[in-house]
């Protein structure tokens, strides 16, 4: 089949949503289908890029660092649209009004992944451009009704929907995991790497460096226990690893911390 995957959100960023669209794209083509990537084009993109990715000119996001707000037009893209037969997007925004618009003009099947319950991440935008929750919950049920059927990565966000008013079909889906990626053997001796003491412990986070994971609060409760800890007790380190729009300001915060 030609399935479209349309996302807000793709390479060179890099977050839960690119992952799972990366994975996805992989194991499509891997069974013989064959994909095509639609997605907003950034400064820094990789050049050349894969056979199937359409870019579509965007704007920076200036409430939160690294979304892209793309300008849905491209004859280029316009025209391999037509020929698909699954529309599958990622994302409400731009690139998902997009698939909206396709599916009714083509009549195309579309479906929609719904990775990220909005109603509590919209605490994260300025109150000037803060939607109610009752008006986050209702663009969501439009948005969602208009569909063919909908993924959600969970049964807890698949009832959530379902108390948002959506009426269309919804299949939790969890979505999957690469083994290979943790099928390697282990050759490298991480806390005599990271110079760390036997009896040392080590506090670990493994994650994106977003405003979303409330890192700075991960950093303040670090910062505390050591203050808390017996002076007879050893010693502890915390240790984040990750990639995310906030890693320079995350560095200067636990230095203003002391950390």
């Amino acid at each position: 089949m030609r399935i479209g995957l349309f996302t807000d959100t793709y390479l060179p960023d890099f977050n839960g949503v690119v992952t799972v669209v990366r994975l996805m794209e992989r194991e499509l083509r891997r069974t013989g289908h064959e994909v095509y990537i639609f997605a907003p084009a950034y400064p820094d993109q990789p050049e050349p890029e894969g056979k199937g990715v359409y870019r579509f000119p965007s704007i920076h996001f200036a409430y939160y660092r690294g979304m892209r707000i793309a300008l849905p037009y491209s004859r280029r893209a316009i025209r391999e649209i037509q020929r698909l037969e699954i529309i599958h997007s990622h994302d409400p925004f731009s690139m998902g009004l997009l698939a909206l618009w396709a599916s009714r003009r083509y009549g195309i099947p579309h479906i929609h992944t719904y990775h990220t319950l909005y109603a509590e991440y919209r605490r994260y935008l300025p109150r000037p451009i803060r939607p109610s929750r009752r008006m986050t919950e209702r663009l969501s049920r439009l948005f969602c009704n208009s569909c063919d059927a909908i993924i959600s990565p969970s049964l807890q966000m698949k009832r959530e929907l379902e108390h948002y008013g959506i009426t269309r079909p919804i299949y939790p889906l969890p979505f999957g995991v690469d083994e290979e990626e943790f099928s390697r053997e282990v050759t490298w001796d991480a806390r005599r790497g990271l110079g760390l003491e036997p009896e040392e412990d080590l506090l670990l986070y493994v994650g994106r460096l977003g405003m979303e994971k409330n890192l700075e609060f991960l950093l303040r409760a670090f910062r505390r226990l050591l203050k808390l800890r017996l002076r007879d007790r050893p010693q502890a380190r915390l240790i984040i690893v990750g990639e995310g729009p906030l890693r320079r300001s995350l560095e200067d915060y636990a230095q203003g911390l002391g950390l």
